[in-house]
């Protein structure tokens, strides 16, 4: 019996390898090739107390305020989502840079605002985001952003209040 390479499903064959293949990178020193674009979120499995990685798009790093927002591409169904709710204390790295944070969800009303901001930063990732979740091309505007907002859960990370400091170059 033989296991399809191409499954609709991602959690098999290459999309889950393709999926998981960021995670590599990390573990090889080399997230620094990612940019800030892109983290290592390190999080809790809400049933198996286990820790868990995966490497999601930033919506936005606001450097000053040490906050990452990310958006849950594949909806409320997401593990890792689901996992951040049950447990919000988690693990950021970016490049090098490790940070503990506490996930949080944002409002509708912010996650509009934050949606915004990424559509006129990334136009393109902005109207496949909503072809992907909705079955339709979402338009940017005041409509596109709500109904994306109620589809998409944003979530804030924050630099974890009990941290002494950031490190650099840990990994």
């Amino acid at each position: 019996m033989s296991i399809p390479l191409i499954s609709k499903d991602p959690s098999r064959g290459l999309p889950r390898f393709l999926l998981r293949f960021p995670v590599l990178l990390y573990h090889l020193g080399l997230g620094w090739l990612l940019g800030h674009r892109f983290v290592l979120l390190r999080h809790t499995g809400r049933k198996t107390g286990l820790p868990r990685e995966t490497v999601l798009e930033t919506v936005r790093y606001d450097k000053k305020r040490s906050i990452y927002i990310i958006a849950s591409g594949w909806g409320a169904n997401s593990q890792w989502y689901k996992n951040i709710l049950y447990n919000p204390t988690v693990e950021i790295q970016s490049g090098c840079r490790r940070m503990k944070g506490i996930a949080e969800r944002l409002s509708e009303q912010e996650a509009q605002q934050e949606l915004a901001t990424y559509a006129r930063s990334h136009p393109v990732a902005y109207r496949e985001l909503g072809k992907r979740l909705l079955g339709e091309v979402v338009n940017e505007g005041t409509q596109g952003y709500r109904k994306l907002a109620k589809k998409i859960p944003i979530i804030a990370i924050r630099k974890s209040t009990d941290q002494k400091a950031i490190t650099d170059n840990t990994v």
